[in-house]
Order: C-alpha cells, then structure tokens, then sequence
C-alpha cells in the first residue's frame, strides 16, 4: 500500500512525522485546512475520499469516508468545507460537504456542469460567496458562485478560448 506523509520543514530538511494509510491504486489529491486533511483516490472497492484528523501528525486519526459522485477527484478545502471536483465522462459533478463533524461529512449543496475539470481552485473574501474556478479541457475556465448559508452553487463567467488570455471574476453588487 501506498503512504501519504506529512512532512514539516525546518530550514530545508524536511523530515516525516507521521504517516496516513491510504490503499489505493491511483491518488489523485490531498487536501487540508486546519486538523482536517482529506486523500481522494481510486481503491479497490471505487473511488473513496478518505477523512482525517491530524491534529497529532505523528498518529493520524481516520475519521470516514465520502464516495464522489464522479471519477478524477480535485479536493479544496476552505475551513470546515470540503469542495469536491470529480468527472464522469464529459460530466463534471461539483459539491461541498460540510466537515464541522469529520466523522460525520454533511452535504452543503451540489451542481453538475458539462466537460470534465482538470483543475480547480476556490477564492473567497471574509463574507462574501466563494468563487470556484475550474480549468477545463481545451483551455477553457469556467466559474461558479457558492453561497455557503444556502448551499447553492450558481453559474458565473466563462472564458471558453484558449486564445484568452485573463478573466476577470467579481462580486456583483447584493449578492450575498
């Protein structure tokens, strides 16, 4: 089996403090905030995003697991929110779950769009909706809102060509 490691630096020697079990065949991301840190990979019973605690980093506690609707998995986590990319076929599923109970993930909303994600990453200001982008194939960006109170994901700009070269993402005046 495979091992995540979690390594802390001091003055360029890193060194290995602790490890995550993780059996899976392909690990497609890892991430963290806080004492949280998620791995998504395929396993040997599908694609499994597995929760835990690391508080200790020298003994990581498994707290569960989440099952992506989807195939290659791109994690973002934002506090207590876990946003989940995942692609099946030319399907892309984007979804959040709250983690405020690591051993008890709750869904906080959902939306699919077409054309799978390579990529993803989430901004947010203090107060404001969370932006998520998401590269797609041929170049293109595509944006969505989340109102993290609502749990709702609404659709924002597109940059389809590969030609451009920014894009230019805000908050619109009363949005929450």
């Amino acid at each position: 089996p495979l091992r995540r490691q979690r390594q802390m630096c001091i003055r360029d020697r890193p060194f290995v403090i602790g490890h995550i079990p993780f059996e899976s065949t392909i690990q497609n991301d890892i991430a963290a905030s806080g004492i949280i840190a998620c791995i998504a990979g395929q396993t040997a019973v599908g694609n499994r995003i597995h929760i835990y605690d690391v508080e200790s980093p020298a003994s990581p506690v498994y707290k569960s697991e989440l099952m992506p609707s989807g195939n290659t998995i791109r994690l973002w986590m934002m506090g207590n929110l876990l946003f989940v990319s995942s692609n099946s076929g030319e399907v892309n599923y984007l979804e959040a779950f709250d983690l405020s109970d690591p051993a008890d993930p709750a869904p906080a909303g959902s939306v699919q769009s077409n054309k799978a994600a390579y990529d993803m990453e989430v901004l947010a200001d203090e107060g404001q909706d969370s932006i998520i982008v998401l590269a797609k194939p041929g170049g293109s960006v595509h944006t969505f809102g989340y109102n993290p109170s609502s749990g709702l994901f609404y659709p924002g700009p597109v940059c389809p060509s590969p030609d451009s070269q920014t894009v230019s993402v805000s908050q619109t005046s009363g949005s929450n």
